[in-house]
């Protein structure tokens, strides 16, 4: 329902937030939208294809370990994956780091993923020692 979709936006973009604030390297998701024109939009039929031209002036989803670079897609400043963590390893790897963070005394230096292992490990092509 719109409900759930809107806390778990709501708890990923606060995630994102915290790691942003204590700068915890997660892997950030970023998207940018391109203009489009009034005329553009008032020759598009409404309905499907109105939300089909909204999916049309956004780029593909960059994932970078910092959450310098918002998510315009979403209309939002910061924003992780985290709320799926039974299916989707990137969300497992959020919490994990998110976790370590938490219950860590040594700070960023002693999370169990760098920067660069944080992306690798969201893409599939890492061990998570970036």
């Amino acid at each position: 329902s719109r409900i759930v979709t809107e806390l778990m936006l709501l708890a990923n973009e606060a995630i994102a937030t915290y790691g942003n604030i204590h700068s915890i390297p997660l892997p950030y998701r970023s998207q940018t939208t391109f203009p489009v024109s009034d005329e553009t939009i008032d020759a598009t039929p409404a309905g499907p294809c109105r939300s089909w031209l909204a999916i049309r002036s956004t780029t593909k989803t960059v994932v970078s370990a910092n959450g310098d670079w918002a998510h315009e897609g979403l209309g939002l400043d910061a924003y992780v994956q985290a709320t799926s963590p039974v299916r989707r390893f990137g969300d497992l790897s959020v919490h994990y780091q998110l976790k370590a963070f938490l219950r860590g005394n040594g700070g960023i230096r002693d999370l169990p993923f760098t920067a660069g292992g944080v992306v690798e490990e969201e893409n599939g092509d890492g061990d998570g020692d970036g």
